[in-house]
């Protein structure tokens, strides 16, 4: 079983046609696999820099800063 992106799942690839059985899930935060709408990392890599920029607006309208 391989959880990765685009790197690893070429490797699982290379093992798949090496004759290994090879389950792939694709799992990348730059959502840089083609055939995949989303995967297993974007959707938290995105919310983790929303809620930043989100905290930044908020300390800034205050005047605080962290």
């Amino acid at each position: 079983m391989v959880i990765g992106s685009n790197g690893s799942q070429a490797g699982a690839a290379a093992l798949a046609g090496a004759g290994f059985p090879v389950v792939g899930i694709a799992s990348t935060i730059d959502n840089d696999l083609s055939g995949t709408d989303i995967s297993i990392g974007v959707d938290t890599a995105l919310n983790v820099a929303l809620e930043a920029i989100d905290r930044i607006r908020h300390d800034n309208r205050f005047g605080t800063a962290r």
